[in-house]
């Protein structure tokens, strides 16, 4: 299995510093200026964010039913939470910590052996990904609900927040992943995805904004 470790690098003298690790899996992401750090916790498929504080302790600050890959300020209620979720029970983030623990029992049961009926199954450096999704949610600030964005068979690779609206690049598919992912925006105002961009010729590896324009990174 592959090690991770957090780095911290100085651009005034190049000095590298290891602050966190290493271990066989960090998630991290930075929120308002603040580190976030993202372990799972003993409950199984409930991850646990931490902040780090500047004398390298950690201080909890929110337990997440699901894994988390990062968490964006959407506006002053809601956070946008992207997020790692399994097609055999894509809304276990909604169940009760009992119905989580039969799932999991359930999914212990199958350990010793893998059904493969994705395409791809396998990702270097993370493992496999059958039936797997990342997916986008939005996380209440006040009382911790979270609410699905994107379907359940949508698979989002990057996404950028411009004013209270989320832009997101997503490859939509159930057996087999498509060679082309797309361009898609949600409003939360309206609740609607709508498509910017239905790609069939360019594989799109990045969206980003530069001077309030929309960019993508792409190869034909």
């Amino acid at each position: 299995d592959y090690l991770q470790s957090l780095h911290k690098l100085s651009v005034k003298d190049g000095k590298d510093e290891v602050i966190y690790g290493p271990i066989k899996r960090i998630n991290s992401f930075v929120l308002n200026d603040t580190l976030l750090i993202s372990k799972k916790g003993e409950e199984g498929k409930v991850e646990t964010l931490y902040v780090t504080l500047e004398d390298g302790q950690e201080k909890e600050c929110l337990r997440i039913p699901m894994g988390v890959f990062d968490l964006k300020d959407l506006n002053e209620d809601y956070y946008l939470l992207q997020g790692q979720t399994d097609l055999r029970c894509p809304d276990f983030y909604k169940l009760s910590k009992e119905e989580r623990d039969a799932f999991i029992e359930e999914t212990k049961k199958e350990s010793d052996y893998l059904v493969l009926d994705e395409y791809p199954f396998f990702f270097n450096g993370i493992g496999f990904i059958n039936g797997m999704r990342n997916s986008l949610f939005t996380y209440n600030k006040k009382n911790g609900e979270i609410r699905r964005i994107t379907p359940k068979t949508m698979d989002v690779e990057n996404v950028e927040v411009k004013d209270g609206k989320i832009f997101f690049l997503a490859n939509d598919y159930e057996s087999m992943k498509g060679m082309f992912s797309s361009i898609y925006r949600y409003d939360p105002k309206e609740d609607k995805i709508e498509a910017l961009y239905q790609n069939e010729k360019a594989f799109i590896r990045r969206i980003f904004f530069a001077k309030d324009r929309l960019f993508a990174t792409a190869a034909f």
